[in-house]
């Protein structure tokens, strides 16, 4: 005599016949179930600021050993398309030495924009005020793999759309200012303002506990009650609400 197969009871996509949208599978990606370790966080925004000073010092080096001076308007009345071979070296020198203000005016700039960086390092150790090309790339692979810690593997965390959407405005605030660059306001926005939001953002998800992640039916695209849509969609958000309260909701209910 054959036993009977043991009851199971199915999960709520097959109960309700819901579709659940697919998106790209990112490897290791961190969840209320497998989070992230808080410590190994903390570390990696460390790791963060110490590559932002040493991409910080390359660039205050490159400053002071290149002088960027851009000359515009130099050929005037001409509406032909004319490229620079009707220039020559001694037309240049001329035309500098007639325009002595606007040479002052570009000398002026590029110190401004060394002495936003140039300060600190010179008090710092070689290795951050004059790194080596080996130094660089290791900094530069740090940055890399924190972006993609941050803005992709927590993409579950609550608020983390604030650290990616912020220093864009940042960046916006430094480039409408005549005294700081393109280069500088990415540097300012990407390698300090960043790391100090993810930082703040690794704190206020610890302590938000269990509410730090999104709420599931947000992650899984289910239509919210207060839409006062009847059916299966709303007949299991309303089944997911009360396991989600008494804590027995997970992914593999799904």
């Amino acid at each position: 005599m054959s036993k009977p197969s043991p009851t199971t009871t199915p999960s709520l996509k097959d109960k309700y016949e819901l579709s659940i949208p697919k998106g790209p599978k990112i490897r290791g990606i961190f969840t209320a179930q497998r989070p992230a370790y808080f410590l190994v966080d903390l570390l990696w925004v460390a790791l963060m600021f110490v590559a932002a000073l040493v991409q910080a010092g390359s660039q205050v080096q490159t400053r002071r050993s290149t002088f960027h001076l851009s000359i515009s308007n130099i050929v005037d009345g001409s509406d032909e398309k004319l490229d620079f071979n009707i220039l020559s070296a001694e037309f240049i020198v001329k035309w500098l030495s007639e325009n002595p203000d606007l040479v002052q005016k570009s000398i002026d700039a590029e110190n401004k924009r060394i002495n936003y960086l140039g300060p600190l390092f010179d008090k710092l150790p070689k290795s951050f005020a004059n790194p080596s090309r080996s130094t660089c790339l290791v900094s530069l692979f740090i940055c890399l793999y924190f972006l993609y810690r941050f803005a992709f593997l927590h993409r579950q965390w609550r608020y983390n759309w604030v650290t990616i959407f912020v220093p864009y405005l940042v960046f916006l605030f430094c480039a409408a200012k005549d005294s700081i660059d393109m280069s500088l306001a990415w540097h300012i926005s990407l390698f300090w303002c960043y790391p100090a939001l993810v930082g703040v953002s690794i704190l206020l998800h610890r302590l938000l506990g269990a509410r730090a992640w999104r709420p599931l039916m947000v992650m899984l695209d289910v239509k919210p009650m207060h839409m006062k849509e009847e059916g299966p969609s709303a007949d299991a958000e309303r089944e997911l609400s009360e396991e989600l309260g008494q804590g027995k909701a997970s992914m593999m209910w799904w």
